[in-house]
């Protein structure tokens, strides 16, 4: 079933009924779009550190965002890179469920996936790729192969 997470604007997530929002730290509190979504709406959050990890393991969330996790210029002002390291103790920690997201691609998804992280996103790879279905299924195919192995 595919769902419709808009991304930092619960005005529109609320103006076209989508099932959620992924709201950042500069974004809407989680509490007010609580509130404002209802029990029944998808709330996602993203936290860049073990501070916000903390906060958000208080919060009613459906998710939590951890990265990033490399460097990536997808944000204009882009928050420091976590490392395996870090991104693994957040995994750990968090109360969420979760998924890790910043700089992941093909080339190093291996590493991603053996330090824990059963869930990721990715955006460069994909959306910069000529033969973007190559490399969806690529990841799914590392995903698979190393998941689970350490």
């Amino acid at each position: 079933v595919t769902k419709l997470i808009i991304n930092d604007r619960i005005d529109i997530a609320m103006a076209v009924d989508a099932d959620g929002v992924h709201l950042g730290q500069d974004d809407i509190s989680p509490e007010i779009a609580r509130q404002l979504l209802g029990k029944n709406k998808i709330i996602g959050y993203s936290t860049h550190n073990i501070k916000q990890l903390e906060i958000a393991n208080a919060l009613d969330l459906d998710y939590v965002g951890i990265g990033p996790v490399f460097k990536t210029p997808t944000k204009k002002i882009p928050d420091p890179e976590l490392t395996l390291e870090l991104m693994r103790k957040m995994i750990s920690y968090s109360h969420h469920p979760y998924f890790v997201i910043g700089g992941i691609d093909q080339n190093n998804l291996q590493d991603v996936v053996q330090n824990g992280a059963e869930n990721f996103c990715v955006v460069r790879a994909v959306n910069l790729s000529p033969k973007p279905e190559a490399v969806i299924a690529e990841l799914q195919n590392i995903h698979k192969k190393y998941r689970g192995k350490k």
